[in-house]
């Protein structure tokens, strides 16, 4: 039953949300309203109510926050606290920034070195409040604009800031580091893999793999004319039975599921990160790398087919669609069931090794 909504001087407010299109779990929906309104809630200037009261978000930390505070050179100020969490802690690290209370950006690390360059760094915890009507967001509130003075002067402060947080997680001691044979793996594995999608382009481009769920983004190459009408019967008759499948440049805007394909891909390294993630982007000396958690569970279950472990990686990876927004959870699983299906045919074709 849907009550009317309520509204007073007091300030309370009813918002009534119909016809959802998924269900939400009521311990969820309070615990992210905890996370994204923590310090509203904490310091008592909104009171959320979702099954019952929304409570903030609680650190396990390992030592006492450090706070802080600064005025910046417009005039308007930034408050912080940093700590660290304790070992064995389910939550992400970074900082937490709050613009006006509100939480826009989850794991930040200003520039400094982060978890993919050592897994020990995702300890680091804190949080930063902001409330400058000059530092500009994106539309969806979900980070701010990088570019701004205003951001690279808090930039600048919370570098310096976190620094001898960072030398001081640097110096732990990293567990699960690959051994020189998973690292051996992974380059098999990302070779073979580049072979795969080289394979799998051609194959696309010559129209022999109707359906899928994605397009190259280019046309076919043109082929040689033919000297004889025999020759060129042959090459209609070929093409006909190619059909329906003629990939288009670029793909319609409203053709859902489908998108320019780049072709390109990271490549596969493994490291130690936080055990709760099974892979995360990252830089190598400059280059674009997929880091393959070592310390995910079924990381440690498929030590004897790393390979094909690192495959599906790879195929979960290139199945997101880089305008993330607007892919559906039925456009992925459309990508990956046939991106997956097509590995298999060509693991088969090949006799492409599996275990190590």
């Amino acid at each position: 039953m849907i009550k009317k909504s309520l509204f007073s001087e007091d300030g309370v407010v009813q918002i009534d949300i119909r016809k959802l299109k998924r269900k939400i779990n009521k311990k969820e929906l309070s615990r992210i309203l905890g996370k994204i309104y923590r310090p509203l809630i904490m310091f008592e200037k909104v009171e959320l109510r979702s099954n019952g009261m929304v409570v903030p978000q609680n650190f396990p930390l390992e030592m006492p926050e450090e706070y802080g505070g600064k005025s910046l050179s417009n005039g308007k100020k930034i408050a912080w606290w940093i700590s660290n969490q304790e070992r064995g802690s389910s939550l992400r690290g970074g900082i937490r920034c709050y613009v006006y209370g509100r939480l826009v950006i989850e794991r930040e690390f200003f520039k400094q070195k982060g978890p993919t360059y050592k897994e020990s760094l995702d300890r680091l915890i804190g949080e930063l409040y902001i409330e400058d009507d000059e530092l500009p967001l994106l539309m969806n509130k979900s980070d701010v604009d990088r570019a701004s003075p205003i951001w690279k002067e808090i930039e600048k402060v919370m570098y310096d800031k976190l620094d001898p947080y960072i030398r001081l997680l640097l110096k732990e001691k990293e567990k699960d580091i690959p051994s020189e044979k998973e690292k051996k793996v992974a380059k098999y594995a990302g070779d073979i893999w580049a072979d795969f999608m080289k394979n799998l382009r051609k194959e696309q481009q010559e129209g022999a793999l109707p359906g899928l769920p994605f397009d190259v983004g280019q046309k076919p190459p043109k082929r040689k004319q033919q000297n004889t009408d025999k020759a060129a019967a042959v090459s209609e008759q070929n093409r006909q039975k190619r059909a329906p499948y003629e990939p288009a440049t670029p793909p319609p805007p409203e053709a859902i599921g489908k998108r320019k394909r780049t072709w390109s891909y990271h490549k596969p390294v493994p490291r130690p990160l936080h055990a709760s993630i099974r892979f995360e982007h990252g830089r190598i000396d400059g280059n674009k790398v997929l880091f393959i958690n070592t310390r995910y569970p079924l990381y440690r279950l498929r030590k004897k087919q790393l390979s094909l472990y690192m495959w599906e990686t790879l195929a979960m990876d290139y199945a997101i669609d880089e305008d993330l927004p607007s892919q559906t959870a039925l456009d992925f699983t459309s990508e990956i069931n046939q991106l997956l299906y097509d590995l298999g045919a060509y693991i088969r074709k090949k006799g492409v090794k599996i275990t190590n």
